[in-house]
C-alpha cells in the first residue's frame, strides 16, 4: 500500500518528466535551426571563395584575430590581477 508521501513524490516526478519531455521538441527544433544556419553559412563561405587558397587565408586571418584578442584580454586580466595583489600587499604592510 502506498502512502500519501509516495503518491505526492510520484506526482512530482511525473510532472517533472512531463515538463522535460515537453521541452524536447523545442530543443530539437532549435538545434535543427542552428544546424541549418551553420550549413548556410558554410555554403556562403564556399561560394565566396571558389579558390581554396583564399578560403584558407580568410580562415587563418580570422584565427589570428581571435588569438590576438584572446591574448590581449589575458594580458589585461593578468595585469589587473597583479595590480590587485600589489595594492593588497602594500595595504597589508601598512597595517603591520
Amino acid at each position: 500500500m502506498l502512502s500519501a508521501t509516495s503518491d505526492a513524490e510520484h506526482s512530482t516526478r511525473s510532472a517533472t518528466v512531463t515538463a522535460l519531455l515537453a521541452r524536447r521538441p523545442m530543443k530539437r527544433a532549435r538545434d535543427e535551426e542552428t544546424e541549418k544556419h551553420l550549413q548556410e553559412s558554410c555554403v556562403n563561405l564556399l561560394m565566396r571563395h571558389q579558390n581554396t587558397s583564399e578560403l584558407l587565408l580568410e580562415i587563418t586571418v580570422s584565427l589570428n584575430h581571435i588569438n590576438t584578442v584572446t591574448s590581449t584580454l589575458a594580458c589585461s586580466v593578468l595585469s589587473a590581477t597583479d595590480n590587485t595583489r600589489t595594492n593588497h600587499s602594500s595595504s597589508s604592510q601598512g597595517h603591520k
